[in-house]
């Protein structure tokens, strides 16, 4: 059980450090490329946060849900973090989208008032 709980912690940590490092990439790429950079980093900056904060609670409470469910059977702990991880992996590309459309919202208000 603790071997599984480690093994999870340990996926999800690397997958934020990946999410981050496709982060930088994007925004250099955009740089690189004459583009607007700055908004491309507020839009992927406000997405990564969100989606971090929204899979791990979200996944978090999800395998806790699981695992008290699923305890009974020796398999139960594998599906609980399983489902922890797939349902934190999806909070956070929903929130990431949804932090990508408000940063892009506030971003185009900001530029119409001109204080950008």
């Amino acid at each position: 059980m603790q071997q599984f709980q480690r093994v999870a912690k340990v996926v999800g940590k690397n997958l934020i450090a990946f999410d981050a490092g496709i982060l930088i990439l994007n925004v250099y790429g955009v740089k690189h490329d004459g583009g607007d950079w700055q908004k491309e980093l507020s839009r992927e900056m406000t997405g990564f946060g969100l989606g971090v904060i929204a899979g791990s609670v979200i996944g978090g409470e999800i395998t806790a849900v699981l695992t008290i469910a699923l305890i009974a059977t020796p398999y139960g702990w594998v599906v609980a973090i399983i489902g922890g991880v797939i349902a934190g992996i999806a909070a956070a590309k929903l929130f990431d989208a949804g932090g990508k459309q408000l940063a892009d919202y506030l971003w185009q208000q900001s530029s119409m008032n001109g204080t950008n």
